[in-house]
């Protein structure tokens, strides 16, 4: 029956899909806003790692620490075993890996030669030199939040469009950024603030900066609670993950702190419902679709069964690889002030 019924659903959000928001948005409430928290100084789950070697955390409660140079695999032991964070000794700073760095840009190698086609008007040389050395520092991948990590062109990418739309020094809004995305920007001379829930990400970011010589303000916070900002933003980024009320959520928030005229740049998965719940959002809070790249930004996984429930896991499962699923980069400007209407409700579900 279960079966039946999600049949059912599936069928009638093809058919409507702007029904599917008006559920998502039936479970905002209101609240008190939440303070934004500052960053970890220090992060604990990070030991001394090799070339090579990385850590992994999942939603299923995987802490591995992976050797993608000897298809290794060790379990690391969560303190708390309903939680997958691991309370290990930890290293404070950066850790580089040229052998990581060379498979990643091996891996972004082939996919831009695919895609060179759909983005031969949009110059992402110097993002995508940027973007490649901070994958020489990731050594951290996580989804317990739902993140999927872009190779380094989907940063080039998306870096190329804001320069089209957006002058130098501008302020931009970034709801999470597990790819550090901000780095780039502010080497180009925007002033990226971004918001997080990933302690490691706000920790990761706020080092990057310091290693790049750039300035960028993180702050932590669940986007799901309400909260405020003395700024109202030039444009907000955002890569929400797969489910709808994530996307909702996501694109609410930016919206809210976005200026009149002000821009959006919305990246997510790229299939035929996906489009329609996007399009469904775009419409519901008045912002105006400018641009529109399908299917350029690509993700990495560093073990196959990465997003996926593990039933077995193999040696050969170790090692970077691109998920069949590809995002879409979606430019909006904002005309009316639709989502300010939810600048003191919080989101009272699970987004993931």
């Amino acid at each position: 029956m279960t079966d039946i019924r999600h049949s059912f659903r599936m069928l009638f959000d093809l058919l409507f899909p702007g029904e599917a928001i008006t559920r998502v948005v039936a479970y905002f409430k209101k609240a008190k806003p939440k303070n934004l928290a500052d960053c970890p100084l220090s992060f604990k789950g990070l030991p001394p790692l090799a070339n090579g070697q990385i850590i992994i955390q999942d939603l299923w409660g995987r802490n591995l620490k992976i050797s993608v140079k000897s298809k290794e695999a060790f379990p690391l032991i969560a303190e708390n075993p309903f939680s997958a964070k691991i309370e290990t000794p930890f290293m404070d700073e950066l850790q580089e890996d040229d052998f990581v760095y060379k498979a990643i840009v091996d891996l972004d190698d082939k996919v831009l030669q695919k895609i060179k086609e759909k983005i031969k008007s949009h110059n992402i040389k110097h993002a995508l030199d940027i973007a490649r050395s901070i994958s020489r520092y990731r050594k951290v991948y996580s989804n317990i939040y739902g993140q999927a990590p872009m190779l380094p062109s989907a940063n080039a990418i998306r870096t190329a469009l804001v320069e089209k739309y957006l002058p130098k020094g501008a302020k931009i809004l970034l709801i999470g950024d597990s790819d550090a995305l901000s780095i780039i920007l502010a080497k180009l001379g925007y002033k990226p603030f971004v918001v997080d829930s990933d302690e490691y990400v706000c920790w990761f970011l706020k080092k990057l900066a310091r290693e790049f010589d750039v300035d960028v303000t993180v702050k932590l916070i669940d986007v799901r609670f309400s909260f405020n900002l003395d700024t109202r933003y030039d444009a907000f980024i955002t890569d929400p993950e797969h489910t709808v009320a994530c996307l909702s959520v996501f694109v609410i928030r930016g919206a809210q702190f976005t200026k009149r005229k002000g821009y959006g740049f919305i990246s997510w998965e790229s299939s035929f419902m996906q489009r329609r719940y996007l399009s469904e959002i775009i419409k519901r809070l008045k912002l105006k679709k400018i641009n529109h790249l399908k299917s350029v930004l690509h993700y990495i996984s560093p073990l196959k069964s990465f997003y996926e429930h593990m039933k077995t896991f193999k040696r050969d499962d170790i090692g970077f690889s691109i998920p069949k699923w590809k995002a879409d980069i979606l430019v909006v400007q904002k005309e009316k002030e639709r989502a300010r209407k939810f600048i003191d409700e919080e989101f009272v579900l699970s987004l993931y």
